[in-house]
């Protein structure tokens, strides 16, 4: 690779990044701050512009920290369900059936849309990139258009390999 030129695929080092970012969230439910994006808000133009990246970073995503905040900070004030406020996100999100119905839905919620908005941004990239050979050539088996995938929507679509060796959405 030439000196200076960025990768489109992505690299171990970015992986590990990506992985060091989720386990911090794993790590400490409390207090948690807006976590920083690994690159500038203009960086993703053309493809998500500088206002559409903010909106999301710095209004929904600060949304739903605020939000998972203030669940955990009333759930540190009671004596029984202090212990769940101390778990990190992804493990609260496992046990959800332990939360009280009470604060269940808002958990789910504030909590899902901060682990989604921060797994989404450690896996955008300004230099682009497409799956590797072999998952793209699995990704058109099995949807028969990976084109799908990089459709504008309002949702999200995860895709994870089963131990059967498929994918699943």
């Amino acid at each position: 690779m030439a000196m200076g030129k960025k990768s489109s695929t992505p690299t171990l080092v970015g992986r590990c990044l990506a992985l060091s970012t989720l386990a911090a969230v794993g790590a400490s439910a409390q207090n948690l701050p807006v976590p920083p994006l690994p690159y500038s808000y203009g960086s993703l133009v053309p493809f998500i512009s500088e206002h559409a990246l903010r909106v999301h970073h710095l209004g929904h995503h600060a949304a739903y920290t605020s939000q998972l905040n203030a669940v955990l900070e009333r759930m540190r004030w009671d004596p029984e369900l202090k212990h769940l406020a101390k778990m990190g996100v992804d493990e609260l999100l496992h046990n959800l059936g332990s939360v009280p119905e009470d604060y269940r839905a808002a958990a789910r919620r504030a909590g899902g849309g901060f682990v989604n908005h921060d797994l989404f941004w450690n896996v955008l990239s300004p230099w682009g990139g497409h799956p590797p050979g072999q998952e793209s050539d699995t990704i058109q088996e099995t949807w028969w258009l990976s084109s799908c995938f990089s459709s504008s929507s309002s949702s999200w679509s995860y895709r994870r390999v089963m131990q059967a060796g498929y994918l699943a959405a």
